[in-house]
């Protein structure tokens, strides 16, 4: 006798949410069988390219401006030209102030600069000895560390300091003398961070985005302009505009940059800010990789298939991470704006 096929399922109110971020991978399930179960042996990955200014002690990461060594942080706006060959990306990055931009007086970004305070001054001594061994310590559970992402510009765990705030000056001695103020952190600490970040650091993200162009062919004649050595070393892949994007995140596995308005995957606010301290997202690219890019349209947030892929390509980054960020209730679907 053949079952009668299902018409109609009701489901109590407080279940709809659960069952509405299962549905795609019980889809995926029904739709494709047992191939979802292949593990793809290789795995997506940027390689960034390492400018003269760069430091040789890798401390505070390699994310950094081709031109000028400085950090780029998470959720900062800045450039980068990819290359993608095969699972492999090769990324130069460009900060907006290594080419003068954004284009505008001190005095008009003054009242757009945040002011942090981000970390206890216990946190902070260890973060500054991570950085500067070039190591970032183990994830911490702390409701301190919570900081949103959405409207400020948070430094990253390895670079956070206890109520850092820039004086609204032109001299970057006056940062140095704020940090000195309200931190009990040393002067060689101080002028270490100083020298590591960028001048826009602390500006608001959404009006620093008005200000920035597209990339363009005039933006890479700038870079020729300004570091003509330098840019002469680029492949000549990496300088057309079309190579070029405007950014503004990294996947916390792939080191993959993330446009803005591009579509990803990032751990709720609520649990990457107690748990980790900073945004946890996920390329889109990288669920193509793992579920094929048709299946991966299909999926509105990671998979099992997908977490136990990141778990074995990229185990480094998620053993920093407790295993509840690898549950599916704790991730969220960044959709494109239309």
């Amino acid at each position: 006798m053949r079952e009668v096929p299902i018409l109609s399922l009701t489901v109590k109110k407080e279940e709809v949410y659960d069952l509405e971020k299962s549905i795609s991978e019980l889809t995926m399930k029904s739709s494709h069988g047992g191939a979802t179960s292949q593990m793809v042996e290789s795995r997506r990955m940027a390689y960034y390219a390492v400018g003269i200014h760069h430091k040789n002690s890798g401390r505070g990461g390699n994310r950094r401006c081709y031109f000028t060594g400085k950090l780029i942080l998470g959720g900062a706006p800045f450039y980068a030209g990819s290359v993608q060959q095969g699972l492999r990306s090769l990324v130069v990055f460009c900060l907006p102030s290594a080419i003068g931009l954004p284009n505008v007086r001190d005095e008009q970004l003054l009242p757009h600069r945040h002011q942090r305070s981000d970390l206890s001054r216990k946190n902070s001594s260890r973060s500054l000895r991570s950085l500067r061994s070039g190591r970032s310590g183990k994830s911490f559970k702390s409701k301190e560390s919570t900081v949103s992402s959405k409207d400020a510009l948070p430094l990253p765990r390895h670079l956070m300091v206890d109520k850092i705030s820039r004086a609204p000056t032109k001299t970057s001695q006056s940062l140095v003398s704020s940090f000195s103020r309200v931190t009990s952190i040393s002067t060689s600490d101080t002028t270490f961070l100083e020298e590591e970040l960028d001048k826009n650091w602390d500006i608001d993200r959404e009006y620093l985005l008005k200000l920035l162009p597209d990339p363009s062919q005039g933006i890479l004649d700038e870079m020729a302009i300004r570091y003509p050595d330098q840019y002469e070393t680029l492949p000549l892949e990496v300088r057309s505009p079309q190579c070029w994007k405007l950014y503004i995140k990294f996947c916390f596995f792939s080191g993959l940059p993330i446009a803005e308005g591009e579509m990803h995957y990032q751990v709720v606010d609520d649990v990457s800010s107690e748990l980790y301290g900073e945004e946890i997202n996920l390329s889109h690219e990288v669920m193509e990789a793992v579920n094929g890019e048709a299946s991966a349209d299909i999926l509105r947030l990671p998979n099992l298939k997908t977490f136990k892929y990141l778990r074995k390509h990229y185990a480094q980054q998620s053993s920093k991470l407790p295993d509840s960020v690898f549950q599916r209730t704790s991730w969220e679907l960044v959709r494109p704006e239309v």
